[in-house]
């Protein structure tokens, strides 16, 4: 099915996948030939010559006070050794990018429209809201959970006695572009080699010879100081999961040879193709560099896990234009990058130092400061630049429970649960369909259902009400009260930003709930067995809720639609009075979840 408002029919139609034994035949061809067609190149700057600060600054990094109501008040202290300016993170969550640069002096963007918002902060690291003499310390705490040299001792780990397996607890990848002979040729795709296991030796071969990126998956698992930050990132955010991934990849090596034999230029390196994440990403330099290329805008606004998906070759080509992306940005150790979920990125090694000759080179957001050498901080810095690029992605999965989507099935699982149950006795199927497993099909499809902000070359601001009224279903529900110590009156005094989000969401539903699109959502997200990306979960899903009848009542909607209105309002007042029971029905039913996974 196709996803996007973008693509044309042909497109639609076309299966988004490829050969895998393609794939393994264009890498090996790389291998061999160590020759990519991708190379370095310059990009002109293009300056906002406005006379306005305003015109010339978006997305906009308000510092309004009341962006902490949609960011976890335990987060900020967490991530302030990262974004020293918390409320421009606070502002920046779940609407667009954030860089966080070191720097030789604390300022925000003045970059103009082409320009990621940034934050740049000394190489001190003294935030000027902290009294914080402990400041250096909690940064080298972030930057010091890994290093090149401990990746041999990863890779050597076992589970249960057995080695970890390539292709699941780590990869070698790399970026490969299928060629003009190939039905899809010109589109870019991740390339894996094949085998399951492979020595230290085989992979340091790879990575240095064969310009593989490896990638070590779930490192919250490899390491306990890894786990304890993805654990206290996961309470803060009061999320099912925190995963953390390690990318290392080579410098850019010196391939393409002269017709003397000699070596003249460095050849990029990069893992992945263009893609975009389901969760929300904090990715944290440890030591080399890294250029960035970060969308403008979202493809999928607060993507869901169940829409993910491969950028179609439309939508990456718009990525790839200047109108598609902010100016690409070095990260170098120390720096961190916000990367909200539906956003297309990538990231490659390139020659630095032939990038300072390109016209337009900036210093601040292409290069690497001098680290003060005065601090302990500066000292480790300064020792990271060179070498292989290593960086840490933590990655905050909100999965199907901790959203305002979540927060509207739980006020579902209420109203049925405390409605007379003669207001649903009407049979609406043979199969034994219910009222209420199609409303929460029909708030599942709401939530998914494409608006102007799933667009990549959407000309507006993506603000948290600016998207249509159900884009809202898809936010994080943040101010929710923290798993671990339950619903405390003082939480209830701080969730009336809530309130009205949740109270918007509703109104949302309720304009947009349609019987027959919750039934060919149902057909094509959740009757598809065969392909897992298009499931869909909603909280306290059971088999119970499965509808197996769906053309029988496709066929019968004209008599039904009536009576599936009449339900969605009476929803929608017990909803808007009990908002209170929902987020205690909420808290409950999380709380239950992390004491099962303790």
């Amino acid at each position: 099915m196709c996803h996007t408002a973008t693509s044309t029919s042909m497109s639609c139609q076309r299966k988004m996948r490829v050969d895998g034994k393609a794939i393994l035949l264009v890498l090996l061809s790389i291998i061999a030939t160590k020759d990519l067609a991708t190379r370095a190149a310059a990009e002109e700057i293009s300056v906002c010559h406005s006379t306005s600060e305003v015109e010339c600054f978006a997305p906009p990094t308000s510092s309004r006070d009341d962006c902490f109501a949609w960011f976890p008040s335990r987060a900020k202290d967490l991530l302030t050794p990262l974004f020293p300016n918390v409320t421009l993170l606070a502002c920046a969550w779940e609407e667009h990018p954030l860089l966080s640069k070191v720097s030789l002096s604390n300022r925000n963007q003045s970059g103009g429209i082409h320009r990621i918002p940034t934050a740049f902060h000394n190489g001190t690291f003294v935030a000027s809201h902290q009294s914080g003499e402990n400041s250096d310390t909690d940064k080298l705490s972030w930057i010091s959970l890994v290093s090149v040299e401990d990746i041999p001792s990863i890779l050597s780990q076992t589970i249960n006695g057995h080695p970890l397996i390539h292709g699941s607890d780590y990869k070698l990848v790399k970026k490969i572009v299928m060629p003009p002979s190939h039905e899809y040729a010109g589109e870019e795709y991740m390339g894996m080699l094949p085998k399951p296991q492979y020595s230290i030796q085989e992979i340091l071969h790879h990575f240095h010879y064969g310009g593989f990126s490896l990638v070590v998956d779930s490192m919250q698992k490899r390491t306990e100081d890894v786990a304890k930050k993805a654990e206290e990132l996961k309470d803060a955010f009061a999320v099912k999961n925190v995963g953390v991934n390690l990318y290392l990849t080579p410098e850019a090596l010196e391939d393409y040879r002269d017709q003397s034999g000699g070596f003249t230029e460095k050849q990029v390196r990069q893992g992945f193709e263009a893609h975009w994440d389901w969760m929300d990403v904090f990715v944290i330099q440890i030591s080399g560099q890294k250029r960035w290329s970060v969308a403008k805008q979202p493809t999928i606004y607060l993507s869901n896990k169940d829409q993910k998906r491969k950028p179609t070759k439309e939508e990456a080509e718009y990525f790839a234009s200047k109108e598609g992306h902010f100016l690409d940005i070095t990260l170098c150790p120390g720096d961190a990058l916000y990367i909200p979920r539906g956003f297309v990125h990538n990231a490659s090694t390139i020659d630095f130092e032939q990038l300072k000759s390109y016209s337009g080179y900036d210093d601040a957001w292409d290069g690497c400061p001098d680290y003060t050498a005065d601090s302990a901080l500066g000292q480790s810095l300064a020792s990271r630049l060179n070498g292989p690029s290593l960086h840490l992605t933590f990655g905050i999965e909100h999965g199907c429970k901790g959203t305002m989507e979540a927060l509207l099935h739980h006020a579902l699982h209420a109203y049925f649960a405390n409605a007379p149950s003669s207001n649903f006795m009407d049979k609406i199927s043979t199969c034994g369909a219910t009222w209420k497993s199609i409303l929460h099909y029909s708030l599942g499809e709401v939530a998914r259902r494409q608006h102007k902000c799933d667009n990549p070359a959407y000309n507006g601001v993506v603000a948290r009400d600016g998207c249509g009224g159900n884009a809202i279903l898809r936010r994080s529900a943040l101010s929710f009260p923290n798993v671990g110590n339950g619903l405390s009156s003082d939480k209830m005094q701080q969730t009336s930003n809530l309130k009205q989000m949740y109270q918007k969401s509703i109104d949302a539903f309720l304009l947009s709930a349609d019987m027959t699109r919750a039934l060919e959502f149902v057909k094509s997200h959740v009757m598809q067995p065969s392909d897992p990306k298009l499931s869909f979960c909603f909280p306290g899903y059971s088999s119970k809720d499965a509808i197996t009848c769906v053309d029988e009542l496709l066929s019968s909607t004209d008599a039904t639609s009536g009576r599936f209105l009449q339900i969605v309002k009476g929803f929608v007042v017990y909803a808007s009075a009990n908002f209170d029971a929902a987020l205690i029905h909420m808290n409950k039913h999380v709380v239950s979840h992390f004491d099962k996974k303790q």
